[in-house]
Parts: C-alpha cells; sequence; structure tokens
C-alpha cells in the first residue's frame, strides 16, 4: 500500500509498504480521509529522533472498519468511524474518564497518537490499537468528519472548560479563525 511517511527532518516520502495486519484488540482502517494539521508541518520541520524507524504521518483520520484483531467486539467490518487523535496507555485515571491526551504514563513514550510518532492514517490503511479510540460515524461520510478529531476537539476542550462562564448574553473572543478558531465558532454559536 501507498503511505505519506517522515524518514527525518524535511524527509517525506510516498512509500510502498506492506498492508499491515491488526493483532488482538485491534483494529484495521481502511483510510477515507485524512486531515492535514500544523502538528504535521511541525513534525516535518524537527524530523524525528536519530535511529527513530521512519513512520506514517496523519493524525486526522477517518474511515471504515477493514479487518477486527481477535477479541474486538464492539464494530462490525464496514463501520464508518473517526480515529481519535491522542492516544493514551488507556488504563490510567485519565484516560478511563476519555482523557487520553492527559495520561499519566505520556513520558513513558514517544507515540502520541497515530501519526505522531507511530503509524498514520495518509496510507490507505492504518491500525488503531483499541475500539476505544474510535468514534462511530453513523450517517456521516469520512471526508466530513476526519479533521474533526483535532481540528474540532482542540477548540471544544477549550470551550467546555470555560462552559461555566460562558452565557447566552455573553461574547466570547476567538483569536484567528484558522484551522481551530474558525470551528471554534461554529462551536460557540451551537
Amino acid at each position: 500500500m501507498k503511505a505519506v511517511r517522515l524518514h527525518a527532518q524535511h524527509d517525506i516520502r510516498i512509500d510502498e509498504i506492506e498492508k499491515p495486519k491488526p493483532k488482538a484488540g485491534e483494529i484495521l482502517i481502511k483510510i477515507g480521509a485524512a486531515g492535514v494539521c500544523h502538528s504535521d508541518i511541525h513534525l516535518i520541520e524537527s524530523g524525528i529522533p536519530a535511529g527513530a524507524p521512519a513512520f506514517t504521518l496523519g493524525h486526522e483520520n477517518a474511515g471504515w472498519v477493514e479487518e477486527l484483531g481477535e477479541g474486538v467486539t464492539d464494530f462490525k467490518v464496514g463501520d464508518a468511524v473517526m480515529v481519535y487523535g491522542p492516544w493514551g496507555c488507556g488504563h490510567c485515571q485519565p484516560c478511563q474518564q476519555s482523557m487520553e491526551n492527559y495520561c499519566e504514563h505520556q513520558s513513558e513514550s514517544p507515540i502520541l497518537g497515530g501519526g505522531l510518532g507511530t503509524n498514520g492514517g495518509m496510507a490507505e490503511y492504518m491500525i488503531v490499537p483499541s475500539s476505544r479510540l474510535l468514534v462511530p460515524l453513523h450517517d456521516l461520510h469520512p471526508e466530513e468528519v476526519a479533521p474533526l478529531s483535532d481540528a474540532a476537539l482542540t477548540p471544544y476542550h477549550a470551550i467546555k472548560r470555560s462552559a461555566g462562564k460562558i452565557t447566552p448574553s455573553a461574547f466570547v473572543l476567538v483569536i484567528g479563525i484558522g484551522g481551530l478558531g474558525h470551528m471554534a465558532v461554529q462551536i460557540l454559536k451551537k
């Protein structure tokens, strides 16, 4: 399969790599869409640590369940899903509360999520290590939602943390209407 891979600083290539096979507990996703985020640009500009293997970029991903590893029962082949961006350990208190971006064990692993230190979704397929990192899309198409896994969750989190201060008559200032800012405005309008 083809994949956009980071080999070193400013060294991205479209490589032909083997289609991954899910192990127990893992899910193989056929990618329908992968967003390009400023974090991808930062990775390309900074490169990867010396000696670290190349990996496939892309942490804003959505597609369809292609294959289930042994023991995965909460999704079925063909389900449309979005891949949650931050990947934590899945066991600590923040991870158990669906706050993987606050994982207590993040410093123990250079992997922050698919496309952020391990193979992501800028490929035909990607492996997701746990079904807890998948969001069912129901009637939505992956192309409509792939960037939401990061570009919408970041402002959503900030707005949610400020929810007690935001009233229907309050003014809210959004500085910059770029990739995240325009999502913040849309969320605030709701």
